[in-house]
């Protein structure tokens, strides 16, 4: 018996849910503002992960500016902004980190509706721009 596919109102609603409890526990943020953009972002860096069910896919991402990424790296990591250890490459590893665990809170938030196949975190340092088809 196949389940329902969701809606992109459930998986955003799911997303926000997902975003809210990793930033409040894993980053252990006061507060937490969850901004969607539907057309691209101009933020330079982050990391996406693809997600895949029986009927769909999707990726999900968490996109911020340079020095953002390297403040949500530290705060995994508790390392402080000027550490020189906070390098690029572990940036980009913490940064796939946190979206590997958003994806499994989202993973686990969608559970009743859909079964979800994790894929890989991607890192990307440039700007995002949607194509065609990509919408």
């Amino acid at each position: 018996m196949k389940r329902p596919m969701l809606s992109m109102k459930e998986w955003q609603t799911a997303l926000v849910r997902a975003m809210e409890e990793t930033a409040s526990g894993t980053l252990e943020c006061q507060s937490v503002e969850v901004i969607s953009s539907n057309g691209g972002s101009n933020a330079a860096c982050g990391a996406y992960i693809p997600l895949s069910t029986d009927e769909e896919s999707l990726h999900v991402g968490l996109l911020s500016s340079r020095e953002g990424s390297r403040q949500l790296a530290g705060t995994l990591l508790g390392m402080e902004m000027d550490d020189e250890d906070l390098d690029q490459e572990t940036v980009a590893d913490a940064v796939g980190e946190i979206v590997n665990i958003l994806a499994g809170v989202l993973q686990r938030e969608v559970s009743g509706a859909v079964s979800i196949k994790l894929g890989l975190p991607i890192f990307v340092d440039g700007t995002v721009v949607l194509t065609g088809g990509m919408e």
